[in-house]
């Protein structure tokens, strides 16, 4: 069976409202509006928006007493408190604890911007996004429960991918048959599948579930950590707001079940879990590594690598690595990015200066050395296929070629494939070629 990996960057999510990682900061620190909600308004005394207006005022301090007026960047933020706190220094009347509490604000108003987002994209009746989430769903179903089709590779932290795969999965009434496969062990916020219906991945297959993989690179805004257990919980599935969920410190539940003496008293907050945009990146925490290994495989099974909407900057040479390593020489490779990225909306008119001929040369090359482009082209050659016309017009050709998704006939799939199933001990049934960091069988059944 043919395969095909979705690579997806900020570009993907960007005509969902989502901001780039160089909007992210001026998100934070400047906008009034983030999602449907207003703000500035009148927000109840515990919520996640209360906290958010209450840490950036100390955020937009922050940055007046460590950094000159000019515009920053999130890097620049990062770096520096990653690399002070590292080292145990201080800087500009910022003790060690302060240094750390405010990187967590950071992280925190950076999920709660992106949550909020997530929220107004639920609310609309229907979108690009979501018609992407039908095809993925019935590719994956039309497959068989032993098929694999399909995989998502994705750079971004945000969750419209996942927001949107669970909306079509409430509408086809698949909860607990169709999930969200992270590829790494995930442990669900509530115990209770009618609250918290995401199943861990090890298990989806075992469990007669349809796995759709998706594997975050970067960690996930539906991602908490117990820095005590080291188990990663998500709320996939549960109707509570996204920044009620991930945003607001809550308890790990597996300290609180498995206390260390009678009267004990628990202090493990959960913390979010994204690799922040700093110099100094490291992905050295087990459910990274885990996912950068089953993101190998995936690319190197992959018959054809579709890249949307990113830009493959040099920057990134963790993934450049990855890729140069993972995918096959004869894998198709298709880039979909905007018009904006097109060469040949570029034209440096060089007319009527004196120049040498070889300075000439170079100099009309710079726009498209410049762009993506070049970039893609360097790291695997004049084999590429360039698509500028962005993520609808590949949304909508992917969906116009298998005509309106059928949900009668998806959930018809799904009924039979029921019948079909032949279910396997939990801890024998994986996917070859793939990592698991813990085995199902040696986690408690709860918390």
């Amino acid at each position: 069976m043919a395969k095909t990996v979705f690579v997806l960057g900020a570009g993907f999510s960007k005509d969902a409202g989502f901001p780039l990682q160089s909007g992210i900061l001026s998100l934070i620190t400047d906008s009034e509006f983030v999602g449907l909600s207003d703000i500035s308004s009148e927000p109840k005394p515990d919520s996640p928006t209360t906290r958010f207006l209450r840490e950036r005022k100390e955020l937009i301090e922050f940055l007046g007493r460590v950094f000159h007026p000019q515009e920053q960047r999130l890097e620049d933020i990062f770096t520096l408190l990653d690399q002070s706190i590292s080292t145990r220094a201080t800087f500009a009347g910022y003790k060690l604890t302060d240094l750390i509490r405010l990187r967590d604000a950071w992280v925190r108003s950076i999920l709660f911007c992106l949550h909020k987002r997530s929220e107004e994209h639920l609310a609309k009746p229907a979108s690009m996004y979501v018609r992407f989430a039908e095809w993925l769903i019935g590719e994956r179903v039309t497959a068989g429960l032993e098929g694999d089709p399909i995989s998502v590779v994705s750079l971004n932290w945000d969750s419209l991918l996942e927001d949107s795969l669970y909306r079509v999965i409430h509408r086809l009434r698949a909860l607990r048959r169709v999930d969200v496969d992270y590829c790494v062990y995930t442990t669900p916020l509530d115990p209770n599948p009618a609250i918290c219906p995401h199943t861990p991945s090890p298990k989806q297959r075992a469990s007669g579930i349809f796995n759709l993989k998706l594997l975050k690179l970067h960690g996930s805004a539906t991602w908490l950590r117990c820095p005590n257990s080291g188990l990663v919980y998500t709320g996939l599935g549960m109707t509570t707001p996204a920044s009620q969920l991930y945003v607001v410190e809550r308890r790990s539940p597996f300290m609180e079940r498995y206390r260390s003496g009678p009267g004990a008293v628990v202090t493990s907050i959960l913390e979010p879990y994204i690799i922040t945009p700093t110099y100094s990146k490291v992905f050295d925490l087990p459910h990274i590594q885990t996912t950068w290994q089953n993101a190998f495989v995936e690319l190197r099974e992959a018959h054809k690598v579709i890249f949307v909407g990113y830009s493959l900057p040099d920057a990134d040479y963790h993934l450049r690595t990855l890729l140069i390593r993972a995918i096959r020489p004869n894998a198709k490779i298709r880039v979909v990015l905007a018009g904006a990225d097109d060469p040949d909306e570029y034209d440096l008119d060089l007319a009527g200066v004196a120049l040498p001929d070889g300075l000439r040369t170079r100099l009309s090359r710079v726009p498209e050395m410049l762009l993506p482009e070049a970039r893609y082209r360097r790291l695997f050659g004049n084999t590429v296929t360039f698509d500028y016309n962005g993520v609808e017009s590949l949304i909508e050709n992917l969906v116009s070629a298998k005509g309106v998704v059928d949900y009668k006939s998806i959930r018809k799939q799904l009924n039979l494939s029921r019948a079909d199933d032949r279910r396997v001990p939990q801890n024998k049934r994986v996917d070859r070629g793939r990592m698991v960091f813990f085995k199902p069988s040696l986690l408690p059944k709860k918390g």
